[in-house]
């Protein structure tokens, strides 16, 4: 039989006070019981078991139960999925309470607390989610202890201000795909693409706000890629991007024989050039980008340069850098035979190189 179901307040060494769900039994042998179920994400401490020594001793200088009570851990499960057969249920233990942090929990099946507690099955099928009396004693409670648990948390306001102003001077794809359409040549690309270079970083930036992007990117031989890329963490990924117009489609038809068009023929070779260099050169490099980069952060914009919400990238510059290569031009006339096409392609250049045409650089636009 139950003699009390109710929401407890109790203390803990995290920051705020947790909150779980109390009832206690006595059976027809008289045995007393006391149930402990966590509240899952509603309770703003830690669980019941990392707390439960504190849980016990609260409820006892309360007058709730006594040394004579037996201890149930209890776990609901929220997710549909984990709420199949027996699990539906929940996780129950049976806890002995020892001195010295000695506890032990020793794992009950469903039957075996039914018994313990002389109740029906309907005890644990009735979810506290579904309890209204609970429902509103729990948010209750969080208010009381913190009104703004749900909030969130606050961002640095130089963060904010910083991807307010980007999202203002953001391109949308309509714009793009009205280059594609029209069969545009690289020129007017690159006059578009540099009035928000944030479109790079959207597709090729990770994390997705620590980036610097760059147009015109010299490279160090006297040539330039059309952008450039900095991001990632602990090692810097460096990501140089050479573009082609969309007056051409990607692929032409050879006699059968399906080869890239002449002008993804030239934007290819022209990165290969660089790449060459870069190579060649790889500790000078590795150093200028780091360069280039510690200016940047520091207040210079070189390089059209635009740096992400997040401000000065956490890389060290004593690390390898990654580099990678991308090639972006021409229409997509066939999807299936491209992309066999430029996987083939791709899988066996050294070093590796991407290549897109703009329908497909597009699709990895999350913005509408």
């Amino acid at each position: 039989m139950k003699l009390n179901d109710f929401i407890f307040e109790y203390e803990s060494n995290t920051r705020y006070p947790g909150l779980c769900r109390i009832r206690t039994f006595i059976n027809n042998k008289n045995e007393l019981y006391v149930v402990f179920t966590d509240l899952d994400i509603k309770n703003p401490s830690a669980s019941v078991t990392n707390d439960l020594e504190k849980i016990y001793y609260g409820l006892m200088n309360n007058g709730f139960i006594t040394q004579k009570y037996k201890v149930i851990e209890h776990y609901e499960h929220i997710d549909v999925f984990l709420s199949l057969g027996d699990a539906k249920f929940g996780e129950f233990s049976l806890v002995e309470l020892k001195a010295g942090d000695m506890t032990l929990w020793h794992r009950c099946n469903v039957k075996q607390i039914l018994e313990f507690l002389d109740v029906k099955e309907e005890e644990f099928l009735n979810k506290t989610w579904n309890d209204w009396r609970h429902i509103n004693t729990i948010e209750q409670k969080r208010t009381r202890i913190y009104p703004f648990l749900d909030y969130g948390f606050n961002e640095n306001i130089e963060v904010i201000r910083r991807r307010l102003e980007l999202e203002d001077n953001k391109l949308n794809k309509v714009q793009i795909s009205e280059l594609i359409s029209n069969k545009s040549a690289e020129k007017d690309f690159l006059d578009l693409l540099k009035k928000d270079l944030t479109i790079f970083a959207e597709v090729y930036a990770s994390p997705p706000e620590e980036y610097i992007c760059f147009s015109e990117f010299p490279i160090g031989d006297g040539g330039r890629v059309d952008f450039a890329l900095f991001s990632s963490r602990s090692r810097m990924d460096v990501t140089l991007i050479e573009i082609k117009g969309a007056e051409f489609e990607l692929m032409v038809n050879n006699g059968g024989y399906y080869t890239f068009s002449k002008k993804m023929e030239i934007a290819i070779s022209q990165i290969k050039a660089r790449s060459g260099y870069v190579h060649r050169n790889y500790s000078e490099f590795r150093k200028y980008v780091h360069q280039v980069r510690q200016e940047v952060e520091g207040g210079n914009r070189l390089y059209n340069s635009l740096i992400g919400p997040k401000g000065n990238l956490l890389v060290d510059p004593n690390k390898d850098i990654n580099i990678r290569y991308i090639v972006i031009g021409g229409r997509t006339n066939d999807d299936l035979r491209e992309s066999w096409k430029r996987h083939e392609y791709e899988c066996s250049n050294n070093p590796p190189m991407h290549i897109e045409t703009w329908n497909s650089f597009i699709r990895r636009m999350s913005r509408s």
